[in-house]
């Protein structure tokens, strides 16, 4: 999958613990930077999406938004499926754990 503003979309798949997890839509820069740090944006959908195609995050939130424009970071949409109520927490930390290995990602962090 590929968007019209410089980005690119795939379907990954998350292994927790040994075991299938969440796939996700991974949606990056087309010209990553290995030597620039990037921002994430985890993109968590609502009890309406739950189970069926993955593809159909692609009208929701980040992936969205990328149809018409750029964003400078790395953007991960997990998708909760067919046969479970929601989000599982340690999946989601061992996910976000995947994603800071595998990509340099900044952290904003609030001074005070």
């Amino acid at each position: 999958m590929n968007t019209a503003h410089s980005h690119s979309i795939s379907v990954q798949q998350h292994t927790h613990q040994n075991k299938p997890s969440y796939q996700y839509l991974l949606s990056q820069p087309s010209s990553l930077d290995s030597a620039k740090h990037y921002p994430l944006v985890l993109f968590l959908h609502g009890r309406g999406e739950i189970g069926g195609e993955i593809e159909k995050l692609l009208n929701f939130g980040p992936n969205c938004y990328l149809r018409q424009h750029h964003l400078d970071a790395i953007c991960i949409s997990p998708h909760v499926p067919e046969g479970r109520d929601g989000w599982a927490i340690a999946e989601l930390i061992s996910l976000l754990d995947q994603i800071e290995q595998q990509f340099s990602i900044v952290f904003l962090q609030e001074s005070h």
